[in-house]
């Protein structure tokens, strides 16, 4: 597609499969492309099924090292931040704020950290036992800050 600038696929956490790929997309300035269109044209193009993307990210700009090259590791610590978000929004009311950060770890490689302010009343290990039943199917470490 020539409204598409710059691609990048990544594994984003899935419970069921362990990972699906997932593709940003940088589109050239002024294209009115849609996810939906690239969807369609990645299930066209792409020979085998498992490799079509799962979601489209439209972002303004793929990260890129300082020698130029997609820095990958950047698009999977979003596309984690993505999914762990998501998962977690089923706290309701057990929290005012959930802000998820995800970034490298020396021990584990990756480290989502979620930050948490709980609802009044509410026992932080009572949030804490929750998230781990949330999130039990993903592999990727985490850690909880009250705050």
């Amino acid at each position: 597609l020539p409204q598409v600038k710059v691609v990048a696929s990544v594994g984003k956490p899935d419970p069921h499969a362990g990972e699906v790929p997932v593709a940003y997309v940088e589109l050239v300035e002024g294209s009115g492309l849609t996810e939906e269109a690239i969807l369609e044209h990645a299930k066209q193009t792409i020979g085998e099924r498992a490799a079509v993307p799962k979601e489209i990210i439209v972002v303004d700009k793929i990260p890129l090292t300082p020698v130029g090259k997609i820095f990958k590791p950047a698009l999977r610590w979003d596309a984690i931040r993505r999914t762990y978000s998501q998962e977690l929004t089923s706290l309701g009311g057990l929290v005012q704020r959930v802000e998820v950060q995800v970034g490298e770890d020396k021990v584990h490689g990756t480290l989502a950290t979620f930050h948490i302010t709980p609802a009044e009343g509410v026992d932080p290990d009572t949030i804490r036992e929750k998230i781990r039943e949330i999130l039990a199917r993903y592999t990727v470490k985490y850690e909880v800050v009250f705050g």
